[in-house]
């Protein structure tokens, strides 16, 4: 798939619970390889998105496609085999605290791989490394930071090697400081790896430094999509109200 294809599609994507649309005939193409950024307000649908796009949830009308194929039509074993091709950063790491930095990375793998002992450990620690974090296997969650247990998390997400990683909020809960490390974290990372990533937040200054595509949702229907650029700077009156009043300081558009 060349750069730019889209690799995960929504086609008027319908979603409601009860009498509330929560997704209301939203259109996506997210292109192979670059980093799609999913803005909005609370409550309106970016977290319903992130689990349509892996079949959690069906959506009432439209389609979902991953690498052209339909998600809400896929039975059980073809949703698992899909599934693998994600990884996901939880929005507060969702680290088992009893367990070690490299058990907590290795966990996908012994649920959904058969590798030998020293095989499991290369994977780990060649995720760990990738995120800034080498020879921190045996340190347990609460030995560390905040923003190492985001690095952490997302080696777990790493270490089955997806085509697609899914972040939700990925800046919650740090300092600007350690919230611009972690996105200088995940630009690398995706330049590095090739990667398709597909980022939920309401972080406008995060989403400035990372994004190659934005999606702006809004009451549950998608205001704006397209180049970052283009959308961070856009006269759009819903999109330019959302970013105006959520930065805490001049957005900077590179």
């Amino acid at each position: 798939m060349t750069l730019d294809a889209p690799l995960v599609e929504l086609v008027g994507v319908t979603k409601r619970f009860g009498d509330q649309r929560v997704l209301d005939d939203v259109s996506m193409a997210l292109p192979a390889g670059l980093t799609t950024v999913v803005v909005g307000p609370s409550g309106t649908g970016k977290s319903t998105l992130i689990k349509l796009l892996v079949g959690l949830l069906k959506p009432d009308a439209g389609r979902v496609l991953v690498g052209g194929e339909d998600v809400g039509a896929m039975d059980r074993a073809a949703l698992m085999k899909m599934r693998r091709r994600f990884g996901m950063l939880f929005q507060d790491g969702a680290l088992f605290h009893g367990m070690s930095v490299g058990e907590n990375v290795a966990f996908p793998l012994h649920h959904h791989l058969k590798l030998s002992r020293d095989e499991e450990k290369s994977r780990v620690e060649t995720a760990l490394a990738q995120v800034g974090l080498p020879g921190l296997a045996d340190r347990r969650p609460d030995q560390l930071s905040g923003g190492q247990r985001k690095r952490v998390g997302l080696a777990r997400a790493l270490v089955m090697q997806p085509q697609i990683v899914l972040f939700d909020e990925p800046t919650s809960g740090l300092d600007p400081v350690t919230s611009a490390a972690i996105d200088d974290l995940i630009v690398t990372t995706r330049k590095q790896l090739g990667l398709t990533f597909i980022v939920i937040t309401h972080d406008v200054q995060s989403c400035a430094a990372i994004a190659d595509r934005v999606g702006m949702l809004f009451e549950g229907k998608l205001q704006l999509f397209g180049p970052a650029q283009d959308v961070l700077r856009s006269d759009h009156p819903v999109v330019r109200q959302f970013f105006d009043r959520a930065s805490n300081g001049p957005i900077r558009v590179v």
